[in-house]
C-alpha cells in the first residue's frame, strides 16, 4: 500500500511490513516519472534482502494502486 508521496519519492509498504522507497519526480502535468532507483527498509525478511523479482512485483503493485488513486505514474 502507498504510505506517502513526496516531490521525489513514493513510499510503498509490502504485505510483509517492509517498505520500499521508489524514487522519481512529480511534474506539473501532474505525472510521476519513476527512476530505476529504490531503497528497501526490511523488517521481516530473514535473509536481509528482497530479490529483484520481488521489487519488480512490488513496483507493479504500487503502480496499480497509484492508478486506482488517479495518479499517472510513468515507469522509466
Amino acid at each position: 500500500m502507498i504510505i506517502t508521496s513526496t516531490r521525489s519519492a513514493i513510499v510503498w509498504k509490502t504485505r510483509d511490513g517492509d517498505t520500499i522507497t521508489f524514487y522519481g519526480e512529480w511534474t506539473v502535468t501532474p505525472k510521476f516519472y519513476l527512476s530505476p532507483e529504490y531503497r528497501c527498509t526490511l523488517l521481516n525478511h530473514a535473509d536481509g534482502q528482497l530479490s529483484s523479482d520481488d521489487v519488480d512485483r512490488e513496483r507493479r503493485e504500487m503502480m496499480e494502486e497509484a492508478q486506482r488513486r488517479g495518479w499517472v505514474v510513468v515507469d522509466g
